[in-house]
């Protein structure tokens, strides 16, 4: 072996120690490094607690009620009684042959006698409240945009049923009744209020229900 050999092999031999210290390193590097933690199971959201079902007995009450002055289609809800005896006395006096000055005169004679009469030309507001199959009525309160009834009932719940109440205003007249508003909600959307509610619909601004619970 010649010399110069010699000395190669000696230099190969003096680096292998060093390769294997930076494998080894490497290695110590890779086992030292923490492992990547798998993310945590994704929680299910919390079920919302369910409502308690209204048993037992409750009072509802019908306090009061807001409507507008005029119809929707901008009419008076009532007819003057004035107006209506004027035009009435003036159509009998012209039937009857008489002048113009008589009719005339008849007929302001029937203003005034409808004027005796005569009311504001605001409608005359009663209600009618439907609780599932349960049906109650307010009485009338006349000539007024607002009714203060107060009016209270009882009810009895077991606990199925739905709990509807259907209310209707309407303005009382001597033939046909008029409509002024209707509307419905749940017992359970008047307990969640508080136990106070104000609902609207047609010509109702608002009109306020009330819910307490009942002397067994």
């Amino acid at each position: 072996m010649t010399t110069a050999r010699a000395a190669l092999l000696l230099t190969l031999f003096a680096a292998l120690p060093a390769a294997g210290q930076e494998t080894s390193s490497a290695t110590a590097d890779t086992l030292a490094a923490p492992a990547s933690q798998p993310a945590p199971p994704t929680q299910p959201a919390p079920a919302a607690p369910q409502a308690t079902p209204l048993t037992g007995r409750w009072i509802l009450r019908l306090e009061s009620a807001e409507v507008e002055p005029r119809k929707a289609d901008g009419r008076r809800w009532d007819v003057s009684l004035g107006k209506l005896g004027g035009v009435i006395g003036g159509l009998v006096a012209a039937a009857s042959g008489a002048g113009v000055a008589v009719a005339g005169g008849v007929a302001r004679l029937g203003h005034e006698v409808g004027g005796v009469l005569d009311g504001p030309d605001l409608p005359d507001l009663g209600a009618e409240v439907r609780v599932d199959a349960r049906r109650f009525a307010t009485y009338v309160v006349r000539d007024t945009t607002g009714a203060a009834w107060d009016a209270a009932w009882r009810l009895d719940l077991a606990g199925d049923e739905p709990g509807v109440v259907r209310w209707t205003v309407i303005d009382k007249d001597l033939r046909n009744d008029d409509l002024v508003g209707a509307g419905s909600f749940t017992l359970r959307d008047l307990q969640a209020a508080g136990g106070v509610l104000d609902v609207s619909g047609g010509s109702v601004r608002t009109i306020r229900f009330r819910l307490t619970p009942g002397r067994p």
